[in-house]
């Protein structure tokens, strides 16, 4: 009796779960997907990449020491007063005029110009009393009224190189080639003489403000030999390797 009742119950269970089972299975399919959907739309996806895919942006490493300590201690104090109160910022800060930022640029080149030219004078005279290669007698006898170097300029309102040094003379004084050699220029301006003489060995000697010229261009001369006359005032020049030098570095004896 009892196999039988449990039998039939069995056969209930299956013709109800032939029926119904395949439903059940739908909505168990479906609660589940819901479910994932609303556990999983609380949480922020979570994006990973690649390390060769990651940008990674220039960094410059900035230097640290003591005056960059004491750079950004000066700044921080202007920047707070920015911060605090930008129109008294402004009244107090220093405004620099342009005339002065210019004389102060000049000044500095001129230094720096002096400093260049006294160097190339001192290592020529040093070369000059290693090797003792080129000495130069003076052209003429007198007083150096200009000398070599940088030298205010009326004309350009600016200080600018004198290449040579001015000897004044009386009239009509001879002018001697400073070294043998050969003249490469004679050249005349607004009735006053230039005369050049090429010495070899990269040296070149300049005589202008000549009002006579007794040689011409390619004639070989001797030491002391005339080559002209002045009147008033001799301009002297040291050409060497393509750069004027300072006469004196190579003149012997006494003016």
């Amino acid at each position: 009796m009892n196999k039988e009742k449990l039998s039939k119950i069995l056969e209930q269970y299956s013709n109800f779960l032939k029926r119904y089972g395949v439903y059940l299975l739908i909505i168990l399919f479906i609660f589940s997907v819901s479910l994932n959907y609303f556990l999983g739309k609380d949480k922020e996806p979570e994006l990973s990449l690649a390390p060769d895919l990651i940008p990674v942006a220039d960094v410059t490493v900035e230097e640290s020491g003591p005056e960059v300590v004491e750079a950004e201690n000066e700044v921080q104090p202007q920047e707070e007063e920015m911060k605090t109160d930008p129109e008294e910022a402004v009244q107090q800060l220093e405004i620099v005029p342009v005339e002065s930022t210019m004389e102060d640029n000049t000044q500095k080149n001129i230094a720096a110009e002096t400093i260049e030219i006294n160097l190339q004078a001192n290592e020529t005279a040093e070369e000059n009393e290693e090797t003792g290669a080129f000495s130069f007698i003076w052209p003429v006898k007198g007083k150096v009224i200009k000398k070599y170097g940088l030298s205010y300029s009326e004309l350009y309102g600016d200080y600018r190189l004198y290449p040579g040094i001015d000897i004044e003379v009386d009239s009509n004084t001879g002018v001697s080639a400073a070294k043998a050699g050969k003249v490469v220029l004679v050249e005349e301006t607004k009735g006053s003489y230039t005369v050049e003489i090429d010495h070899g060995q990269d040296y070149l000697t300049h005589y202008s403000n000549l009002n006579q010229v007794q040689v011409k261009e390619g004639q070989r001369v001797k030491d002391g030999e005339i080559i002209g006359q002045v009147n008033t005032y001799l301009h002297f020049r040291v050409k060497q390797k393509d750069h004027w030098t300072d006469p004196n570095n190579y003149l012997t004896g006494e003016s």
